[in-house]
C-alpha cells in the first residue's frame, strides 16, 4: 500500500493516547496542534482521548505561567499536567477536522481497560 491510499481491509491507524505524561500535552502543546499534526498524515486516524474534563466549566483552564511540579499540582490536579479542559474540549477535538463519538466508560471495558466508570472517553476519527 503506498502513502495516500486506503485499503478497505486494514484497521485505520491509531494512536493510543494523548494527554498522559507520555503524551503531547505534557509538552505544552495543545490538543488542536497534537491533532492538526495528525490531520497532515495520511490515511485514516481513529485517535482515543482520555482526559480530565470539568463538565461545570465552559472553557479551558490553561496558564502558561504555571510551570513548577508544585503549582501544577495545584492548579491542575497533577504535577506533569497544563491545563484542565472545560466542555469546549469537544470544539478542540473538531477544529481540526475530526469527527467526535463520546463513549461513557461501562462494565465490562471498565475492568478490562483499568477505566473509571462512567468516565467519558473521546473517540476523534479523520477520514483517509
Amino acid at each position: 500500500m503506498t502513502s495516500g491510499t486506503s485499503d478497505s481491509r486494514r484497521p485505520p491507524k491509531t494512536i493510543a493516547s494523548i494527554g498522559t505524561p507520555a503524551g503531547l500535552s505534557t509538552s505544552g502543546e495543545t490538543l488542536g496542534q497534537a491533532l492538526i499534526e495528525t490531520v497532515n498524515v495520511p490515511g485514516t486516524w481513529v485517535v482515543p482521548l482520555m482526559t480530565p474534563v470539568v463538565e461545570g466549566w465552559a472553557e479551558t483552564y490553561e496558564n502558561p505561567a504555571i510551570t513548577t511540579p508544585k503549582l501544577r499540582r495545584l492548579h491542575f490536579g497533577q504535577h506533569d499536567h497544563v491545563r484542565y479542559y472545560g466542555r469546549d474540549v469537544r470544539d478542540r477535538i473538531r477544529a481540526p477536522g475530526f469527527a467526535l463519538t463520546e463513549v461513557t466508560a461501562v462494565e465490562p471495558d471498565v475492568l478490562t481497560y483499568g477505566l473509571n466508570r462512567g468516565e467519558t472517553l473521546f473517540i476523534a476519527t479523520k477520514p483517509g
